[in-house]
Order: C-alpha cells, then structure tokens, then sequence
C-alpha cells in the first residue's frame, strides 16, 4: 500500500531526479532529428509558425500562417507535435490544420494561441489584406484537430470596431489567454469612433466566441499610449485577474522618422487602467533606453515581478532587458545581458525577444540572430539564458546561435517543458520554400523529473476535488475505476489508465495495481 507521505516523498524526489543529459541550450537529440522538427502542413505550399504552447501531456502545438497556391489565399494553421517532435497523426489531417476563415484570395493569420483546460485550443490572430487587416479572427480547435462547432461561426469568431483608423494594423489580435471562467482575453489593436479612441485593445469573449459586452466599453478597453503609431505585441493576466501588456508606440508625426518607445500598462480585471501601476499613477511605464525600443515581450514572476525582454537600436538591433516590480516601477537590480557587452546582436523579425522564465528565477531568453559562421548573412535561432540579476548565466554552455538549415530561420516564439526544456518554434527556409520549424533544448539535470507535479489530472491547476482527492485514494491502495469514482475534470488526464500511467512513469510510483 502507498501511504500519502509516500507518494509525497515519491513526488518530490522524482522532481530532485539528476539525469544525466548534455550541456544546457544544446540540441535535444531525443527531439525529431538531431533536436530539430520540420512540419509542413497538409494542403499548403508554405507553411510559418508563430506562437508555440505544450499541452499538459507534452504534446506540442505550434501556430501560424500558411499560404495556398491554389487558392492565391495565405490561412491560419497548426500542426501537434508529439513529445518526440514527429506528427500526432490524431491531430486535424495527418498532425496539421488548416483553417479557410474567409474565402479565397484573403489574408488569414494566427498570431497567438492559448490551451483550454479540456484540451481545446483556441488560435488569435486577424484576417483580411496583411498590412491593414480588417478583421480580428478567433478560431478554436476540439482536442483533435477539428472546428469546435460550440464557438462562433462553426468554430470561427470574427469582429471589428469602428471606423476610424490608420493603415497599419488596425484588426488583429496578437496575444490570447484563456480565463478561469472560460473566457477568453484577446489583446490586439483596432479602431476606435474617434481619433481619441484608436489604438491597442483588449478584448473579452465569451466561451462561445461573442464578445462580452460586460468587459470595460462594450466589451473592449482602448490603452492608447501613443499617438499616432502603436502596437500590442505581448499580454498576461495576473493570477488576481489583472492585465498586463506590452506596446510599442511613436508620438512622431509625419514626415518625421519615427522614434519607438515601450510602453507595459495594466489594466484591472475589468478593463480600466490600474492606476496603482507605472508613473504617478498612469497605469503605465515607459522604457526608452535606446533611440529605438521596439517588440517588448513579457514572462511574470511567481512574486510579480515582470520581466521585459525587447530588441534595442543604437544603429544596429541589439538585445535587452528590464525588469518592473509588482508595481510598475524599473528594478534597478536587474539589467540584462548585465557585464556581458551591451551590443549582443538581435534580430527581432515580428515577434521580438522572447523572455522564458524558468521556475528557478533564471529567464531564457529567445530571438533570432545573423549567424557569424559559416553563413554571416543567414539567420539562425538564438538563445542565451541569464540569472534572476539579468546577466548572462555562464553555465547556459550551450547558448547562441542555434543554426537549423542552411538557409535563413527565423524564431517568433518559445515554450518551456516541466522537466526544463524548451521548445522554440518558428519558420525555416528548406530552400524551395518555408516551413513549421521547432527545435529543441536541454534543460538542467536538476529539472529533468519536473514532469511530475501534484497536478494529477493536468487541468493546470491543484484542487481538493480532484487532484488531492485521487493522491488520497491512490495512497489508500485503491485503484481502477473506483479512484476516479465522483470525481469530474476537464483535464487532459480525466481516466485512470492515464492518471496511473503519470503517477508511474513520471512520478516514479510503484506498486499502483492496473
């Protein structure tokens, strides 16, 4: 029989486990081909992805963009991913999705994606011409790759605000998040009714796809830092249910050159401005390092703390990082890359510099880079890794550039696993054409047991209801059916082959009956 200090013990061993791996941020060879995965996707020509997520079972989903020839049409797509970095071939047609949202000859895009705790997966991003999209476009998928009929229009949620606007980026969402109640958070930009009211949204939708009209105005909250330029490239929700986002905005009008600030403002659970963050109540704090400060990416600490890793032009893109209090003010301990030389080169491409927080309080950080050699004008992936003081972590041996083909790769975003490692994805040029590419790196050997957390049912969360209740039962010497006996989750491990199949392979539990 297991007793629950057991099982306890077990848990927290098993997260203590020191594997025997290679050097940290080198490729995973246990990942695809020598760390590396390459997805096309059915029925396109080329195929780009732009934000990644690792679903509770380790299965990877990556989203993006893909372009038919056939159709003279560019559409949102996705591919799952085992845990191995080869197709899940029970996912959509063969491991890949492609979604047609609005017809032919049109511009459709998946700019962010959020996991559902009952294992749907909803992708954000905006439809209509690539530069001057007309419409923010929500699209969310059943667990195996199929339109939920219960959102939108037969799994497609489309909406648009008013009527005035300027020509770059007027509808489109670049960032998701999934509530506690099922809604949905959408963080994007849009138009508004007046010159007063153009600018980056925040939008709420209901779990069926319809916008919230309960949420701030009308369902949506206006935060215009700049005028006339700005952009949402980055949002988070507090465990409180406030919100934080990342701009970038110029207050320079035309004909002069635009000068790039950062802006990371927070909003109350309810849409307004939270005037307990940022500068003298504003609700915002403004980074302006360099002469140009542009594609803010944020990661939140367990204490608050927030983390803004952004890319920073003097005359050349270089990396950089911040971090801002609970409250919004500049910690002036942290200072990435810190003694290392200010002038790491970056290339930030659309999607900036991705900061990935470990558990330990160390942040990898994740863009792209010009290689040196042997292909100085290619691009390869990057990753450097730096301690919770922001300077760079000399154990990160394997950390740099991180070539995946011969041609140009560019990386938009990055994930990382429980057991510590982490999961870039992005495109990559195979030479006739791009494709879904994602790499793997290794974590610590400390890290290599973090599958197992008292997580049990993989719902992300740790409730008396389910997950304590099932240790109890499981430490009593029950199993079967009757561990699961009156016990409902939505979690990606909801029956008793797969919550025994986790508490032994990855929690390294012995002697639980079948």
């Amino acid at each position: 029989m297991n007793s629950l200090p057991s099982l306890i013990s077990a848990l927290v061993a098993s997260m203590l486990t020191i594997a025997a791996s290679a050097a940290p941020g080198d490729f995973d060879s246990t990942y695809g081909v020598s760390g590396k995965s390459f997805a096309g996707v059915s029925g396109a020509d080329a195929s780009y992805g732009n934000a990644v997520a690792i679903q509770p079972d380790g299965k990877i989903v990556v989203a993006g963009k893909c372009f038919v020839i056939a159709t003279g049409s560019t559409q949102i797509c996705a591919v799952r991913l085992l845990a191995n970095g080869f197709f899940d071939t029970g996912f959509g047609n063969g491991g890949s999705k492609l979604v047609n949202v609005g017809g032919t000859g049109v511009t459709e895009v998946a700019h962010a994606l959020a996991l559902q705790s009952d294992g749907k997966i909803v992708l954000a991003g905006a439809c209509g011409p690539e530069t001057a999209p007309t419409e923010t476009c929500v699209v969310r998928l059943l667990a195996d790759g199929s339109l939920d009929p219960g959102f939108g229009l037969s799994g497609k949620s489309r909406f648009a605000f008013g009527t005035v606007g300027v020509a770059e980026g007027i509808q489109e969402a670049r960032a998701v998040a999934v509530l506690a109640d099922g809604k949905l958070l959408v963080g994007g930009r849009c138009r508004g009714d007046t010159l007063a009211t153009i600018g980056v949204c925040v939008v709420r939708l209901t779990s069926n796809g319809s916008v919230d009209t309960t949420f701030a105005n009308a369902g949506r909250s206006i935060a215009a830092n700049a005028f006339p330029y700005e952009r949402l490239t980055s949002m988070l929700v507090r465990a409180d249910g406030r919100i934080l986002i990342a701009t970038e905005g110029s207050n320079t009008l035309p004909p002069a050159a635009e000068v790039k600030k950062i802006y990371v403002s927070q909003l109350t659970l309810l849409g307004a401005w939270d005037n307990t963050f940022g500068n003298l109540g504003t609700g915002t704090r403004m980074l302006d390092i360099c002469l140009q400060n542009k594609l803010p990416r944020l990661a939140l600490q367990p204490d608050g703390k927030v983390i803004v890793g952004f890319v920073c032009n003097n005359g050349g893109d270089i990396q950089a990082g911040k971090r801002l209090d609970a409250v919004g003010q500049v910690d002036a301990a942290y200072n990435y890359p810190g003694g290392a030389p200010f002038g790491m080169p970056v290339d930030g491409g659309e999607y900036g510099f991705k900061p990935v927080l470990q558990p330990d309080g160390r942040a990898v950080f994740v863009a792209s880079a010009y290689n040196t050699a042997p292909n100085p004008i290619t691009l390869d992936f990057l990753a450097w890794r730096a301690m919770d003081t922001g300077t760079l972590d000399a154990t990160y041996a394997g950390g740099g550039t991180k070539p995946m083909q011969s041609a140009s790769d560019r990386a938009s975003d990055a994930a990382l696993q429980t057991d510590g490692r982490l999961v870039i994805a992005g495109s990559c040029d195979n030479g006739t054409s791009f494709q879904i590419c994602s790499a793997r790196l290794q974590g610590d050997a400390s890290f290599a047991s973090r599958n197992c957390t008292m997580d049990i049912d993989g719902d992300g969360r740790v409730l008396s209801t389910t997950d304590a209740l099932i240790l109890a039962r499981v430490s009593l010497g029950m199993s079967g059916v009757p561990v699961m006996a009156g016990i409902t989750t939505n979690g990606a491990r909801n029956t008793w082959p797969a919550i025994r199949d986790y508490l032994v392979d990855q929690c390294a539990m012995t002697g639980v009956a079948p």
